[in-house]
């Protein structure tokens, strides 16, 4: 499965806390935040990026475990060797985050999609800016 791993610096980014200052104010340096699996792309009139949301979604924000204590090769990639975000693992780093999507596996689609109904996926006729 394609994962990525993308270290936050404040509340509203994705994945795993960051290690400076911001991320330290925001109650999430060094913590896993966040687990989204089955990603869903929304374009929405107004905004630059898609609205993303996933099939399965666990939350954690602040109150996140430490990645270390979870995934320590992860961690050994984003806070030693400083990379801000990651997309190919090796072996040990792998199982990581094939742990942490463990975690995430039986949890419930987020919020923006769970209140999506099926009339909401589909394009009307004329409409701009609609996703299927």
């Amino acid at each position: 499965m394609r994962t990525l791993v993308y270290k936050r610096t404040h509340n509203g980014d994705p994945s795993v806390g960051g290690q400076s200052d911001e991320p330290e104010k925001e109650g999430i340096a060094l913590k896993l935040t966040w687990i989204g699996i089955g990603p869903h792309k929304t374009r929405v009139v107004g905004k630059e990026h898609p609205e993303v949301t996933f099939d399965h979604f666990k939350y954690y924000g602040t109150t996140g475990e430490i990645l270390r204590d979870l995934a320590p090769h992860l961690a050994d990639l984003m806070y030693i060797k400083k990379a801000r975000n990651v997309m190919m693992f090796n072996a040990d780093e792998q199982a990581d985050v094939d742990k942490l999507l463990a975690l995430a596996t039986h949890a419930p689609p987020s919020v923006a999609l769970a209140a999506t109904t099926e009339s909401d996926q589909v394009c009307k006729p004329r409409q701009q800016g609609c996703a299927s």
